[in-house]
């Protein structure tokens, strides 16, 4: 499977919906990759170990595909986030009936999804939980939170690529999470052979652009009635909740 991300939007589930089987497979391999990270470090916060997290995670996609689980979401029901959330909550307590009945899961036919890596979890869990009074819930809306971010970086540096400008991208990338830009001006001129001036002006270009992607896939998960101003606002509540990642 790609490691592409495109989109976390409710949107994507019309196109697993869609008749068109390549259209509608990509879609889905699209919508599980998205995921993967926030319910996995959601089980892990409620316990689970790397390797039962794991398993957890694989088990619930390959559950929801062989279901047609994403088939069967209506974005009236509520955020695309919140309705994984719960479909992966129904999903452990049938796991945890069958094992109470002394049954063993059928793991025969499980799709293998290989992006589900507990050890780069581990890595986006290490930091996650430095805030160590964090619930599960607030882990999995901040990993949520991250990969929205991810999605938009990704973007933004494939704009770069295509305009033949994938150098510019990687310098003025890691300017971005400074609190204060300013102060690496001098040393991102010299990288790039430029002056102070029009770093200044690229930077302001380039953090706008970033910007405009992250409303622009904001607005992609939206319901009828919500507004990008009120969930950039919660976006920006939960990443202020949260350490900073490195």
């Amino acid at each position: 499977m790609s490691a592409h991300f495109n989109t976390t939007r409710w949107s994507l589930l019309l196109k697993v919906k869609s008749e068109n089987h390549e259209e509608a497979e990509v879609a889905l391999e699209t919508l599980c990759q998205s995921y993967w990270q926030p319910l996995y470090s959601w089980l892990r916060r409620c316990g689970n170990s790397p390797t039962e997290a794991e398993d957890l995670t694989q088990g619930f996609f390959a559950h929801a595909i062989r279901t047609n689980l994403f088939q069967k979401a209506e974005s009236t029901k509520g955020k695309l986030r919140t309705f994984l959330l719960t479909c992966l909550k129904h999903y452990l307590a049938d796991q945890h009936d069958k094992n109470s009945a002394g049954k063993r899961a059928d793991r025969k036919n499980e799709v293998s999804l290989d992006f589900v890596d507990s050890n780069i979890g581990e890595m986006a869990l290490e930091r996650d939980l430095r805030s160590r009074d964090a619930t599960p819930s607030e882990i999995y809306e901040y990993r949520w939170a991250r990969t929205l971010l991810r999605i938009s970086l990704a973007r933004l540096e494939e704009e770069h690529i295509k305009k033949g400008k994938e150098e510019l991208c990687r310098i003025l990338t890691p300017l971005l999470t400074e609190l204060d830009p300013g102060s690496s001006y001098a040393k991102t001129a010299e990288a790039l052979k430029s002056n102070e001036g029009a770093v200044r002006i690229a930077f302001h270009r380039f953090k706008k652009r970033f910007q405009e992607i992250v409303r622009e896939e904001v607005a992609k998960t939206l319901l009828p009635g919500e507004t990008v101003h009120d969930e950039m606002l919660e976006l920006a509540d939960i990443l202020s909740r949260a350490v900073e990642e490195p």
